[in-house]
């Protein structure tokens, strides 16, 4: 998340702290909104540890899985 830290710093002006506390505000938003099991991977996605959705447990790019779900033809 420092990196996210660090764009936010560079593109609006904002100090280290204001732009921790909009990453805060953001993250806990996708925490909250985002369906599982997005949701329970954020801190992972933004820390680098997943590189991949196909690396989300449960979260499946074949027919039936979430990412089918959500973006496949309806």
């Amino acid at each position: 998340m420092n990196e996210l830290v660090k764009l936010i710093t560079s593109k609006t002006g904002l100090d280290e702290k204001m732009a921790n506390q909009v990453v805060e505000l953001v993250v806990g938003h996708l925490k909250k909104t985002l369906p599982p099991p997005l949701n329970t991977q954020v801190d992972k996605l933004l820390g680098g540890q997943i590189t991949d959705v196909s690396q989300i447990p449960g979260l499946s790019t074949g027919g039936g899985g979430l990412f089918s779900k959500l973006f496949g033809k309806k």
